[in-house]
């Protein structure tokens, strides 16, 4: 089992997840417009706000798969060093 393989698997259904989730939530104007503070929720979106909603978008997973590199990095110096002879 290699679980290297298996978390980069993961992280990537889970990212294209979030990505998919964050793009329709975007599109969509919600019923509750007038009543939230939500730049998303209702009318045209600025371009800081297309900038604001690409760096939530993207900024997620990968700062997910940077966190995911460092455990491995971190677990990984606790393996005992192979001696060779």
């Amino acid at each position: 089992m290699n679980w290297r393989r298996g978390f980069i698997r993961a992280w990537a259904i889970g990212s294209l997840c979030w990505i998919i989730y964050w793009i329709w939530r975007s599109d969509f104007p919600s019923p509750w417009c007038a009543r939230t503070d939500d730049p998303f929720a209702c009318g045209p979106l600025t371009p800081l706000a297309y900038f604001n909603l690409v760096l939530w978008i993207c900024g997620v997973p990968i700062l997910t798969l940077l966190l995911g590199f460092g455990v491995g990095w971190v677990l990984n110096g606790f393996k005992p060093r192979k001696i060779s002879n």
